[in-house]
């Protein structure tokens, strides 16, 4: 169901089922509360009628976000769900799968609403992820969706296994697949640093539990693989 992490600041967990439900990915839709009760939904999961309730008691949905070339598994159904939601999606993501609805690319076509309380940055260096992150000035909140997991229990026989087999189990961690998609580490490493620099003191993330502790040092930590400064 959906979660309040601060006064505009909201999420609800889900798993995506895999290889005939053996992996069930944990993940994390964010939905930012905007000017004029609109709401942005970051990474649209499934959404129940129960959850739908809830969410339009918060407001009316506006904004469908895709943060990056693999995050699309319900936009379609979200999109549906919202036909007059603004569908913005990462431009790998347009070329990937043409046939997605969509309204716009990141990060040009963000409403100004939503870029009054969110800064919004591009991870350098790996094209085919194009991923983006985004500060939420408001609850001082850095929303990550493939760059770092935090997973510590999960359903299906296979889950655990195949993340630890990435790497991405029982720890703050990139994932294999993440660091192999990274193609230019260095300019991964600059188009990160300014993220790393601002005051957050929350990570919130598609795949695992929140970091509400000492955040900027443990996503440093995380991410001591790419050539960071910071």
């Amino acid at each position: 169901m959906l979660t309040q992490l601060d006064d505009r600041l909201y999420t609800f967990a889900y798993q995506a089922p895999m290889l005939g439900g053996a992996v069930r990915f944990p993940a994390r839709c964010t939905v930012i509360a905007m000017a004029s009760e609109q709401l942005a939904l970051i990474s649209p999961g499934p959404i129940a009628p129960p959850l739908a309730e809830a969410i339009d008691q918060l407001g009316r949905v506006s904004l469908l976000i895709a943060p990056n070339a693999f995050h699309y598994l319900y936009l379609a159904a979200a999109k549906q769900r919202y036909p007059a939601a603004k569908a913005v999606v990462a431009p790998a993501l347009r070329t990937k799968r043409p046939q997605l609805p969509h309204d716009g690319l990141l990060p040009q076509d963000l409403p100004a609403a939503f870029l009054d309380d969110v800064e919004v940055t591009a991870i350098a260096g790996a094209p085919k992820l194009d991923e983006y992150l985004f500060y939420h000035r408001p609850s001082r909140t850095l929303i990550v969706t493939d760059l770092v997991f935090n997973i510590h229990a999960a359903e299906g026989w296979l889950t655990a296994p195949l993340l630890k087999m990435f790497g991405a189990w029982g720890k703050l961690a990139s994932s294999w697949f993440l660091r192999r998609t990274v193609r230019d580490r260095t300019a991964a490493a600059r188009s990160l640093e300014p993220i790393l620099a601002r005051p957050f003191c929350r990570t919130l993330l598609a795949h695992g539990e929140p970091i509400d502790l000492n955040a900027p040092a443990a996503l440093a930590r995380a991410l001591a693989w790419l050539p960071l400064n910071h």
